[in-house]
């Protein structure tokens, strides 16, 4: 199968979709191993599973409680995957039709059989444990034209030159030392969107920041200066993304924005504007790998989110 067929085949799967009905899932979660306590607080209805995919490979983002899970496989290819309920399953995915995928989770001498299955705006998830079998209907919240936002600036991207970039250090509070070390650094920026989740990595020389955003929503964000901000990621359009980070009274507007060949990144912080020239280094087909990590969203505690990077 072409990688232009795989991608054409799967659009009906492609999309964000909510849990509204579920039958049976307690027996299958026992069958499987899950703790007790996640057992008894686990509750479908609301659950959003989301599906992306590129080519030959497919994300899955899933979740249990306030645990959520992020994957990406190769179709066909048994890899090692973290499940929503803490388990190491080896697992493999197959695409059974244009409509259906398949998916083999081995955890021991145990096996478990989930197939996604889709008709209109509809998905049936059945998980098959042993001899339960737990059935949980989806239905559509976000089309699949989301998915293929934003191509335009997926990839990875290096500085080339900035403008007053030294002022917004000084308000907000870099070290002067600091500030004249940042201007000699290496700094480059990566990309990533799959679905409604949006990666950004950014290096300072050696230094690694990572962070997984939910388009429109509020999260919280580890800066690279070390400040702890609520943070809000707005895609504008397939050539520009708006990033508003608020810290106490103050609120950073950060625009990133493909003009010609290069990306220009605008910072405003009160009455001070800087800007940062990228230019493209890296092949936005190098970025698949980006979402192969879990997510853990927490409402009560921070989490550090972070991609894997083998």
């Amino acid at each position: 199968m072409s990688e232009k067929t795989i991608v054409s085949t799967m659009s009906k799967l492609i999309g964000e979709w909510k849990c509204v009905e579920c039958s049976n899932l307690e027996p299958v979660l026992i069958e499987v191993g899950t703790h007790q306590e996640i057992v008894d607080h686990f509750d479908a209805r609301g659950r959003i599973l989301i599906i992306d995919i590129r080519r030959n490979e497919v994300y899955l983002h899933d979740g249990v409680v306030s645990r959520q899970v992020g994957t990406t496989f190769v179709l066909g290819k048994e890899i090692q995957e973290m499940t929503a309920d803490g388990r190491i399953v080896q697992s493999v995915i197959t695409l059974d039709s244009d409509e259906q995928l398949t998916q083999i989770q081995r955890h021991g001498f145990n096996e478990t059989r989930i197939t996604r299955a889709v008709s209109g705006d509809e998905l049936i998830m059945r998980m098959k444990a042993g001899d339960s079998v737990a059935v949980l209907k989806y239905i559509r919240v976000v089309e699949p034209a989301l998915c293929e936002e934003m191509t335009s600036l997926i990839g990875e991207w290096e500085a080339t030159g900035q403008e007053n970039f030294s002022s917004i250090l000084a308000e907000i509070g870099t070290p002067e030392q600091l500030q004249h070390e940042v201007q000699s650094m290496r700094v480059t920026v990566t990309l990533d969107i799959q679905s409604n989740e949006l990666f950004c990595r950014q290096t300072f020389d050696d230094k690694t920041y990572e962070n997984t955003f939910l388009l429109g929503k509020e999260v919280q964000e580890l800066t690279p200066d070390g400040r702890i901000v609520l943070s809000t990621v707005t895609l504008e359009s397939d050539i520009k993304l708006s990033h508003k980070q608020k810290h106490g009274f103050t609120e950073t507007l950060i625009v990133r924005e493909l003009l010609g060949d290069q990306m220009v990144t605008t910072i405003r912080i009160r009455d001070c504007t800087a800007k940062i020239y990228y230019k493209r280094i890296g092949d936005p087909r190098d970025t698949e790998k980006h979402f192969s990590y879990t997510v853990l969203h927490s409402d009560d505690e921070f989490e550090i989110l972070s991609a894997d990077t083998d």
